[in-house]
């Protein structure tokens, strides 16, 4: 609901009249996109802006702890915008890397592959 309400003020649409609070995020893009028609790719870093600031102070979820903490698993690969994974296994192992390839992002220019030589735990 907050990363909608953080939507609706930059995208100057009100958030209103949405169903059911689990699917409000789904419904409020869905009319963000066919109401103002703005450009995808200006969506999606606009929600990890949002989750970036709402998940900067929360707790590590226990079930990705766990996760991180799991010695013999050395990559990891998250669908997730957040970097909850990667604090996680940071935690476990503070060499631990990121990296990113979205089909329509900038990465799409460049190679974008595992090193031959791993410094730690990979998200």
């Amino acid at each position: 609901m907050r990363i909608a309400e953080d939507l609706s003020r930059r995208f100057d649409l009100p958030l209103a009249g949405y169903r059911d609070r689990v699917w409000v995020l789904h419904e409020y893009v869905a009319s963000l996109i066919s109401r103002k028609q703005p450009n995808p790719d200006k969506i999606r870093p606009a929600v990890a802006r949002a989750l970036a600031t709402l998940t900067r102070a929360c707790d590590i979820p226990k079930p990705l702890a766990q996760l991180a903490a799991i010695e013999d698993f050395k990559l990891f690969v998250s669908l997730s915008c957040d970097d909850l994974l990667l604090r996680a296994l940071r935690t476990v192992e503070a060499r631990a890397e990121a990296y990113a390839y979205g089909i329509r992002s900038e990465t799409n220019g460049r190679a974008v592959d595992l090193p031959d030589k791993w410094a730690g735990k990979i998200s």
